[in-house]
């Protein structure tokens, strides 16, 4: 038992459910572990969750449930994207262990144009231009085929049409992101928010 006079019993994370979540989603997230609540008499203890930024700006947040060996908190999808830790804390000298997790952008593709020549995409979350080496995995797609790329940024993307026609709205187009993939197909742009 606790001594009298003693304070918060230190929480400790074993486990977190998940270590991403994409940004513009709120995500929920499980710790278990232990002592995330204690008793000392009368006086029980809980643990609230702090999160905190590569920055070292930190936000503590409400759970939306705790025990003794679980607690689950729900991390808003307006959080920037970027590495953080979370740690469960009681008072302010008991803070657990930390657990990295990483907030991703949203990888979408808005809009399609085409000259006949190139295909322009706008959207979001492409990230920076893939390094050499990585065009199996990061890479645009016309129709299944793995297209050359002119230029890449964070929200344009210009591919060229050569091998494959004259660029058709029919087409369907996949962009393979760092961190997801997005998809286009013909008029219709449908988000894929994880690998394939």
């Amino acid at each position: 038992g606790a001594a009298l006079g003693a304070g918060p019993v230190t929480p400790t994370i074993a486990n977190a459910d998940a270590l991403y979540m994409t940004a513009g989603t709120d995500t929920q997230f499980t710790l278990t572990g232990g002592a995330f609540t204690n008793m000392v008499g009368t006086y029980e203890w809980y643990s609230d969750v702090r999160l905190t930024a590569a920055d070292g700006s930190s936000t503590t947040m409400t759970p939306d449930s705790v025990s003794p060996l679980s607690l689950t908190v729900t991390i808003p999808g307006t959080t920037s994207t970027g590495n953080y830790t979370l740690q469960a804390v009681k008072g302010t000298n008991a803070a657990s262990n930390p657990v990295a997790i990483s907030v991703r952008p949203e990888v979408r593709i808005d809009r399609v144009t085409n000259n006949g020549e190139t295909y322009t995409i706008t959207g979001t979350g492409f990230g920076d231009t893939p390094p050499a080496g990585a065009e199996e995995y990061l890479n645009v797609q016309i129709n299944g085929g793995v297209a050359d790329v002119i230029s890449w940024t964070e929200t344009e993307i210009v591919a060229s049409v050569s091998g494959y026609g004259a660029a058709d709205e029919g087409d369907t187009i996949t962009v393979n992101a760092l961190f997801c993939n997005a998809g286009f197909e013909g008029s219709d742009p449908e988000c894929i928010p994880d690998w394939t």
